[in-house]
């Protein structure tokens, strides 16, 4: 933490710049020191997309999927949809 609190640019050498800072610092400065307001706008609207597809997949009512027991054993064979087999020549 110290390392970025220590971290100064002089935007007219690139060459200390590019080869005495990481790269972790450069973009760490550009997001939060140059960026700063679109970093904290762009965090914004995420939440609140999080928030809008939490609301929106939320069930109301739940619905409860049961089988019937008693209706499948009761049920008849030929009652039922037909099968059809495919005669290979």
């Amino acid at each position: 933490m110290l390392d970025f609190v220590k971290f100064n640019f002089n935007l007219n050498d690139f060459f200390t710049i590019f080869v005495f800072n990481d790269n972790i610092q450069l973009l760490g400065h550009a997001l939060f020191v140059e960026y700063a307001a679109q970093f904290i706008i762009i965090g914004f609207i995420l939440l609140l997309a999080m928030i809008a597809t939490i609301t929106l997949t939320i069930q109301k009512t739940f619905l409860s999927k049961s089988q019937d027991v008693y209706h499948q054993i009761l049920r008849k064979f030929n009652d039922q949809s037909n099968i059809y087999t495919a005669n290979l020549v």
